[in-house]
């Protein structure tokens, strides 16, 4: 009753403010007793005895509609609320009272109480505050269970027909609480109004939403025809209206092409959304567009195909735009072009935006172009393949390393040369270039003076250490050769073939374009080079002769040594001038078809550049094959030619090999054209380059293996010690060019370093001792020569003149008519033991003057050989001499027949 807000529109509404307490903030509150328990309504409120009782509970139910209804109509009311249920109905059954209820309840139905009835209910007056009409009364309603319909449908149809009137409910909640049995009253109701409930059945065929006829079978019909009952309508179908004769029921349909629904109890389809189709009728779910297919409307029973050359980066496309290239494929101008594999990495939504923004070549989800290639800024499609893959890092289009230049990043600048993985400014590199080329001059002419024309079988120390030095050029020459192959060979090994290269005249990281110029003016440059000093050489030794102080001094230059130190140089340059002159024909592919000289990517081949560097590779082919020729009939002229003064001209090719494997030279000779062929064979195919490079050695080191050619024994073993390294590392390159992965290509690499600085470390060593030799000037050739020149103790020559002596005592003195049992003996040696005496003996033969019998094969040598003495033989007891040339220890030229 102290409610501010009820107490107040009571007392502006009955006017009764003496029935209210004002309280200090404004409100009001119902004014009570002295022991605050009624309130006396204005018709007993002086006479509290006349007064009826009226009790209700809670928080004061109805309170404010009591004391209205109390003053308007002039009840004298004595208005009180229990503290309590209980106590509200203890009140109300004890005393003889008004009180707050409400129905149906049966609470106090077996009191049998009866309604106050007042003017009928004004809801506006109600809400305005103002309750001295009726109240609103009690609405029945009836409440299930949300899912009951799902769950059990026909009980919720039979319990939304039940209809019962208010005071039926009332007298049958007074029969159950009279006979305290709800089961005895529900049963006696049933069976005296079976008409009324027997018409709240629903009928077996009356569906409702989300349910369908069904037949016998509960299959799923669409009319009463054949129906028995209804279904839960299933996932892929939807409750339909279906209005006959009998009434309003539903049907299940099959959800038509373009819809679907996953839930049961549904009462529509739901049409597929953009990307997804359904091309069924009882479709569940809407599939996904597959890739290269998009849909951009609802309802739909197919995708559309984005075309050829096309796909979408994720299932259920839902736009054109979703439409995006293959992998494989690059959009250009909306349309998509072919995209080279192998030099650009094209995903699927690849695009010529996202080429050009490219970072780097890590983000596997964008275009770029590969590392070693190059992509046209003007033409991105356009792409070339560079010599080095450090040149070109990839990305984006456009982009060298070290600020390089050109469609292959194949040079720098104008004005600038490539040094330490950079284009730097020439500066002072070209005079530095004019000094080198005028001490080039120098020495080229005066290796002339260093040179000899004499000829000996046995090894000498500066024959090794020229012999050793030529080793080590040569290596470094196939070497450099080897890096001529399109391989990505690892730092440590890369390294070691950059420096090689030098040796093959790739000189643009010593500068030399800034001397040279351009590719093509490079080229010319070296490729003159060896036409210049085979002319200069025989030229300046001609101008020699002219020069009286030179004649008189001795210094003038000889016909055959002048022919020699020509020789020496095309001999010791003839590995570098073969690649040199092939290398124009040397062209690599790129990505487009065309192709580019593999030294000088920026030229390509097919154009008036390349015609011009063909030119001049021809002649310096020209000059390899006239030298080599030359070299060949040289070689087949000096058995010939042993004694006569023209054996001194060609002194560079046998000086270094033993006399009877004189023609060795041809071998080293040829083994250099024959590594540069397959760069012009197989340009484009490393591994068959490097195969084909790994036979050649092969052979050449088994033919070097069979002839042991070097005339001092450890040159043999150094020879074979670097070749069959280098045999070792072709075979390891092989696997450079077709790595198996990187743990694969660590060892490769390690391979390769540690077989690259053995063989340098050999040769080097072997031309440090041919130095110290120089010093030591007894390390060779003499008693008290070096064991590990000889790789072992040389007998003494008394010696081994003792031991013939004692063969000849012994053939001539016990071997009187043992003739028989020698042969035998001999017929029991092995093929080599009797080939190694019979090679002894013709040596002895020819180097030593023997008198030899004319009969049997001491008649002539047998074997070819450049002799250093002269066989003579008996006729009848006349000496004669063999009829072909010697070269005499004295060092002296003279033919057996005296001239």
């Amino acid at each position: 009753m102290s409610n501010p807000s009820r107490m107040g529109d009571y007392a502006r509404y009955s006017g009764d403010y003496d029935g209210v307490v004002n309280q200090t903030d404004g409100s009001f509150a119902a004014k009570c007793d002295a022991n605050n328990r009624w309130w006396f309504a204005p018709a007993c409120r002086h006479n509290s005895s006349a007064c009826i009782p009226v009790f209700t509970a809670g928080t004061g139910w109805k309170v404010q509609a009591m004391m209205q209804w109390s003053t308007a109509y002039g009840i004298p009311a004595a208005i009180a609320v229990s503290g309590g249920w209980s106590l509200f109905v203890k009140h109300v059954q004890t005393f003889r009272a008004l009180h707050y209820w409400w129905v149906p309840d049966s609470t106090f139905i077996d009191m049998l109480p009866e309604q106050l009835i007042f003017a009928r209910h004004s809801a506006n007056e109600w809400l305005a505050g103002d309750k001295k009409t009726g109240g609103l009364g009690s609405y029945v309603s009836k409440m299930v269970s949300n899912n009951l319909r799902s769950k059990a449908g026909r009980v919720r149809e039979f319990v939304s027909n039940m209809n019962f009137e208010l005071p039926e409910i009332q007298n049958l909640l007074l029969e159950y609480k009279e006979s305290g049995s709800a089961l005895n009253v529900s049963c006696k109701w049933m069976q005296d109004n079976r008409a009324r409930w027997s018409a709240w059945k629903p009928k077996l065929t009356s569906c409702y939403e989300g349910f369908g006829l069904v037949d016998a079978s509960g299959a799923f019909v669409p009319n009463r025809t054949l129906a028995v009952g209804c279904g839960l309508c299933q996932a892929g179908t939807a409750s339909e209206e279906l209005i006959d004769d009998e009434g309003r029921t539903f049907q299940c349909k099959q959800c038509p092409p373009g819809y679907s629904q996953s839930n049961t109890y549904s009462t529509q389809c739901e049409p597929c959304p953009k990307g997804t189709s359904a091309s069924s009728f009882g479709s569940t779910t809407c599939t996904p567009c597959d890739e290269g297919d998009y849909q951009p409307d609802t309802a739909q029973t197919s995708c559309i195909s984005c075309g050829a050359s096309r796909t979408t980066l994720l299932l259920g496309a839902s736009s054109l735009a979703d439409c995006v290239c293959q992998a494989g494929k690059i959009e250009q101008d909306s349309t998509c072009m072919d995209c080279n594999e192998e030099s650009m990495h094209c995903p699927k939504g690849s695009t010529i935006a996202k080429l050009e923004a490219a970072s780097g070549t890590t983000d596997l989800k964008g275009p770029y172009v590969k590392r070693g290639f190059f992509s046209n800024p003007e033409a991105p499609l356009d792409t070339y393949k560079c010599a080095a893959e450090l040149y070109c890092p990839g990305g984006s289009p456009g982009v060298c390393f070290g600020d390089r230049e050109g469609l292959t990043c194949g040079d720098c600048a104008d004005g600038h040369y490539w040094a330490s993985n950079k284009c730097e400014p020439c500066g002072a590199v070209p005079a530095a270039w004019a000094f080198s080329v005028t001490m080039v001059v120098v020495g080229v002419c005066g290796s002339y003076y260093m040179l000899t024309s004499s000829y000996t079988a046995k090894a000498s120390v500066m024959m090794s250490t020229t012999a050793a030095l030529g080793m080590l050029v040569a290596l470094f020459q196939n070497l450099g050769v080897l890096n001529t192959v399109a391989v990505q060979w690892p730092d440590g090994l890369r390294d070691i073939l950059n420096f090689a290269s030098v040796f093959t005249f790739n000189l643009d990281a010593l500068g030399f374009s800034c001397a040279a110029g351009g590719n093509v003016a490079r080229y010319v440059s070296t490729a003159s080079f060896f036409w210049v000093v085979f002319l200069a050489l025989p030229t300046v030794g001609l101008l020699t002769n002219f020069i009286p102080i030179l004649k008189r001094r001795k210094l003038a230059w000889e016909k055959n040594k002048t022919i020699s130190t020509t020789g020496q140089f095309l001999q010791v340059g003839f590995t570098t001038m073969c690649n040199v002159g092939l290398m124009p024909f040397m062209c690599y592919r790129h990505p487009t078809g065309q192709s580019s000289i593999l030294k000088y990517p920026n030229v390509f081949c097919r154009t008036d550049d390349h015609v011009i560097m063909r030119v001049f590779g021809a002649l310096v082919i020209l000059l390899a094959f006239t030298f080599f020729s030359a070299a060949c009939y040289a070689a087949y002229q000096a058995p010939r030619w042993s004694g006569k003064p023209r054996l001194a001209a060609i002194r560079f090719l046998i000086f270094r090999f033993r006399p009877n494997v004189w023609y060795f030279g041809l071998v080293l000779l040829a083994r250099g054209p024959l590594l540069s062929m397959p760069g012009v064979i197989a340009t484009n195919m490393p591994s068959l380059q490097l195969t084909l490079m790994h036979m050649i050695l092969l052979g050449s080191f088994c033919v070097q293996l069979w002839f042991l050619p070097w005339k001092s024994p450890i040159l043999n073993l150094v020879d074979g010690l670097s070749v069959s390294l280098l045999v070792m590392l072709l075979a390891g390159s092989l696997g450079y060019a077709d790595s198996s992965g990187e743990d694969a290509a660590r060892v490769l690499s390690l391979f390769g370093t540690v077989i690259s600085s053995l063989m340098v470390v050999i040769l080097g060593g072997m031309v440090m001792l041919g130095l110290t030799a120089l010093i030591y000037r007894s390390a060779l050739g003499s008693s008290k020569e070096l064991r590990i020149m000889n790789l072992g103790k040389v007998p003494q020559e008394k010696d081994v003149f003792q031991s013939l002596l004692d063969v000849a005592t012994f053939l001539k003195e016990d071997g009187q008519g043992k003739e028989a049992t020698f042969i035998k003996d001999l017929s029991n040696l092995s093929t080599y033991d009797i080939g190694t005496i019979t090679r002894a003996i013709h040596i002895l033969a020819d180097d030593l003057n023997m008198v030899v019998s004319q009969n049997g094969s001491m008649r002539k040598s047998s074997s070819r050989r450049i002799a250093t003495g002269t066989r003579t033989f008996r006729t009848q007891g006349l000496e004669g001499t063999c009829g072909h040339q010697k070269l005499k220890p004295n060092g002296r030229y003279a033919n057996s027949r005296g001239e």
